[in-house]
Parts: C-alpha cells; sequence; structure tokens
C-alpha cells in the first residue's frame, strides 16, 4: 500500500526529528544530518517490505540518488549515529552477549543485526504512537523481538500481553484490553496511574474465521486502530 508506506515514512521521521537522534538547528551539521535521517526513514518505510533481492535493487537506487552510503554492505545495514552524524553500521551496536545465569535456554534470545534492525524500528514507530506489524516465517524469534521491546518501554508507559487461539473472539478480547483499564468518566477509560500502555498481540493468524470469511477479532481491532474506538456491547454507546 503506497500510502501506508508514507504514512510509515511520516511517522518515522516525526520519531527521529529531535535532539536525541541528533538533529539540533543550531547545529552546524543539522542539514546534512536531517539529509541522513531523511534516506533512513524512506528505507524503513518504504523500503521495508520488500524482499532480499528487492532490497538489492532498492539499494542500488537509493546509491544512484545520494553518494554517502558507504559500501560495502547494502544501506539496510546502517543508522544514522546522533552522536557522528553520519551513517554508521548496525553492527556496531551489537556486544558480545552472555545469557543471565540461570536463564531457561527457550527464553535464551542472541542479539542479531536483524532483531536489532527490527526492535530499533518499532520502538521509534511506538514512541510516535503508531501500531506496529512484526512479519516473519515460523521460528524466527518475532515473539522474542516483540517481548524485548515491551522490556525496553520508557518510564509512563505500561504494556499488556494477548495470546490469540482458535477461541478468542471479539467479545473475549474487548472484555481482555478493558479489563486492564480504568473508567475516568462516561465511554472513556485509561490505563492505571495517568501511564500509555501499549498491547501487544500475538499469533494474528490463530483465530477462526466466520461463516463470511472474515476473523472477528481483527475487525475488532482494525475499528479500534482506525477510529480509536469501540462500542458498549449493552448500551450501544461509543467506549
Amino acid at each position: 500500500d503506497k500510502l501506508a508506506a508514507v504514512r510509515q515514512f511520516t511517522a518515522l521521521f516525526d520519531a527521529h526529528c529531535d535532539p536525541e537522534h541528533g538533529l539540533d538547528p543550531d547545529d552546524e551539521s543539522y542539514v546534512n544530518t536531517i539529509e541522513l535521517t531523511f534516506f533512513y526513514c524512506l528505507i524503513w518505510s518504504v523500503g521495508a517490505s520488500v524482499d532480499g533481492e528487492s532490497r538489492k535493487i532498492f539499494d542500488s537506487f537509493l546509491r544512484d540518488v545520494d553518494s554517502r552510503f558507504p559500501p560495502p554492505e547494502t544501506v539496510y545495514e546502517y543508522f544514522v549515529c546522533p552522536k557522528n552524524r553520519e551513517w554508521t553500521p548496525f553492527a556496531s551496536k551489537l556486544a558480545q552477549y552472555r545469557p543471565p545465569p540461570g536463564m531457561p535456554f527457550f527464553k535464551i534470545m542472541v542479539p542479531t543485526i536483524d532483531t536489532l534492525r527490527t526492535k530499533t524500528v518499532a520502538l521509534a514507530l511506538a514512541g510516535v504512537q503508531r501500531h506496529v506489524l512484526i512479519i516473519g516465517n515460523v521460528g524466527v524469534g518475532k515473539t522474542m523481538v516483540a517481548q524485548s521491546c515491551l522490556e525496553a518501554l520508557p518510564e509512563g508507559k505500561s504494556s499488556m500481553m494477548v495470546n490469540f487461539s482458535a477461541q478468542t473472539s471479539s467479545n473475549s478480547l474487548q472484555n481482555t484490553i478493558e479489563g486492564k483499564l480504568e473508567k475516568r468518566s462516561k465511554g472513556v477509560f485509561a490505563p492505571a496511574g495517568g501511564k500509555k500502555m501499549l498491547v501487544y498481540i500475538d499469533d494474528f493468524n490463530m483465530p477462526q474465521k466466520s461463516q463470511f470469511g472474515f476473523m472477528p477479532p481483527l475487525e475488532l481491532l482494525k475499528l479500534w486502530a482506525d477510529n480509536g474506538f469501540w462500542y458498549d456491547r449493552e448500551k450501544c454507546e461509543v467506549k
């Protein structure tokens, strides 16, 4: 979807337009840094969903547009360092990993460039209140990457996890999420403690389809994501 790619680009750009990411209007390298940031956000929006072969084509296209991308890796291997204000390999963020003593084997996730990039982009989007969908084949670590994002949330944000199954219905999903919220006023609910809450939902493909071919829990989420509300099932009022 071209419009979705543009929306993700603008969201990422908003997430990176601050001094924390090296963008200071008073800095002499401001123009150069904002140009690099533009390309970084372009890579992880317009070029984020292409496959391996298409990434090579997109890499070649961007190098023809701008010659500042370093060799020999593709443009997907670099980020804009806030300190140096230049392209830096994602690999430089990876340190030697040692699992904590006593950690169960099934919970060990050795950081790789792929998990690091996914986590970095997901946290940036979540930071500007954008919905994030992590996709991939079975067993590639999507759940563990998402859980590591939840663990890295800043203060003032809480989280909850919902596991979809074949028995999940739109009613049970709504009750589960509302059970974690407090009523503030008529039809208005919010997380406890004045925080903002991130809802992580696993196994999107698990709910059973209705007789008309759609998944009711996903339709409820779409209503919520598109409009910011759903309905009270008893009073038929906006909630």
